[in-house]
């Protein structure tokens, strides 16, 4: 294929930025693990966990989120409550993913 030099005539419309919005996604659920690690009364760690749901649904990517929480058992809980299609079933107590088997008739996930 040859490649058709862009001029000032034909420049590109439209180009792919799925990348930025998964950078600035994790740019702010590093921020705001940041913020949580700052937090140090019950009080401001409970208005916390109010706030966040919202950021949450309009950032997404549950995996960056997930990832920037890691061993924050109650913002995990948030977090897998506050994005749709995301089942607490499929993780244990401490949060690790649950490994399904849809073979097996007894698992439940």
């Amino acid at each position: 294929m040859n490649r058709i030099e862009q001029t000032p005539v034909r420049q590109r419309k439209m180009t792919d930025v799925r990348w930025l919005n998964r950078y600035t996604a994790f740019q702010v659920a590093n921020t705001q693990r940041a913020l949580w690690n700052t937090l140090t009364t019950p009080q401001q760690r409970a208005a916390y966990l109010a706030a966040i749901p919202p950021m949450i649904e309009k950032n997404g990517f549950f995996s960056i989120w997930f990832d920037a929480f890691t061993g924050v058992k109650d913002v995990l809980r948030v977090i897998v409550n506050s994005l749709p299609n995301t089942s607490m079933a499929c993780f244990d107590a401490n949060f690790n993913p649950q490994h399904r088997r849809p073979a097996d008739p007894v698992d439940t996930i």
